[in-house]
């Protein structure tokens, strides 16, 4: 994974709130929202509550997506999505969101839930 930008890693301590825009899987159209990400050790990562999403579906059939981060540090970057289907690795990242997270839902996510039903992206930023 190639390193985060300081600037950018700084804005994601501070504020998790990004856009993604994604390629629509059956249209080619791109789709934008609005989404939390995750900066934890040095990596970053999109998650979202158990369910199916769109953008999850995106990034698993065209793993090249933009970023674009938003209030002091206005910045569009290209990314990769790795999506993380493994149940231990998933387990592991999920824990370490709950512990180390300042939002509320995630620390009282039913891990077992989130596991089995949640998305999860690894996202490597400046690479298209």
């Amino acid at each position: 994974m190639s390193r985060i930008p300081e600037s950018i890693e700084l804005h994601l301590k501070t504020d998790m709130v990004i856009d993604i825009t994604t390629t629509g899987r059956r249209t080619g159209l791109p789709r934008r929202i609005e989404i939390w990400a995750h900066y934890m050790r040095g990596k970053m990562f999109i998650a979202s509550r158990p369910g199916k999403r769109s953008w999850h579906s995106n990034m698993i059939a065209n793993n090249n997506f933009m970023v674009h981060f938003k209030g002091a540090l206005p910045t569009d970057l290209p990314a990769i999505a790795r999506p993380v289907f493994d149940k231990s690795e998933k387990t592991e990242i999920f824990e370490l969101i709950r512990q180390e997270t300042s939002y509320a839902e995630r620390k009282t996510m039913v891990l077992t839930e989130w596991v089995e039903m949640g998305c999860l992206v690894e996202v490597t930023l400046g690479q298209k």
